[in-house]
């Protein structure tokens, strides 16, 4: 993901991404559209039907994105297949609507039981 731009804006952190072609994988915008056509299949049943090797490779950009977020500290809270985008004609994953993480603690065993590890 490229960045464009990047500023604070009251208590709140602007990132603008250059522009990603793809579909969302959970496009309820369009959920009645396929109620009415049940001829046409949503981003996601596409998805669904891909072969298990582009669906792994999503599973990476996923993964290796949610990595990055916690080595610097913090844990993805609003983050589902709605800020998600799969481009069908190349195959690549495009993670968008990044809006809510929180910085976190990590925790020992002892400070989350109250008991020893034993190891």
């Amino acid at each position: 993901m490229e960045i464009i731009e990047a500023y604070e804006y009251h208590q709140f952190y602007v990132v603008v991404f250059k522009w990603s072609e793809g579909e969302c994988l959970f496009d309820y915008w369009n959920f009645e559209k396929y109620k009415k056509d049940t001829g046409v299949k949503s981003p996601k049943e596409r998805f669904s039907q891909l072969p298990v090797s582009k669906k792994l490779s999503t599973v990476d950009v996923l993964f290796s994105f949610l990595e990055n977020v916690n080595k610097k500290g913090y844990v993805a809270v609003d983050f589902y297949d709605g800020g998600i985008m799969y481009n069908f004609s190349t195959d690549s994953t495009t993670i968008c609507d990044i809006n809510f993480l929180k910085k976190f603690q990590l925790l020992t065993i002892k400070e989350l039981t109250g008991l020893e590890q034993n190891v």
